[in-house]
């Protein structure tokens, strides 16, 4: 029994969440290792193209409008953490599909 999700709701919600993603990867045929790893690098890519982007949309309206500037700064960032995340659990499962369904095959 694990202290942090007693009842494995966080693991089930995860396995589905991974299944899900495994299906989609199956459908647009994404079923060799460079394939798997451009998509790694794809991820890593665009995750850094969105948060400049998002810099630069928080610096503009910073300086067009300073007295928004703090809440826009914590909204960037609350945007910017939220892609992180995902990046990070989109990179995750497509190691875990890599090891599960590419390597094993």
């Amino acid at each position: 029994m694990n202290f942090n999700d007693p009842f494995n709701r966080v693991c089930n919600q995860q396995q589905s969440e991974y299944l899900a993603f495994r299906d989609a990867l199956k459908r647009s045929q994404v079923d060799s290792l460079p394939g798997a790893e451009a998509l790694l690098a794809d991820i890593k890519k665009r995750l850094w193209k969105f948060i400049s982007i998002i810099a630069l949309i928080v610096s503009v309206i910073s300086l067009l409008f300073p007295a928004a500037a703090v809440a826009t700064l914590v909204f960037g960032v609350v945007i910017a953490l939220w892609l992180i995340t995902n990046s990070f659990k989109g990179q995750r499962y497509v190691k875990r599909y890599i090891n599960e369904e590419i390597i094993k095959q």
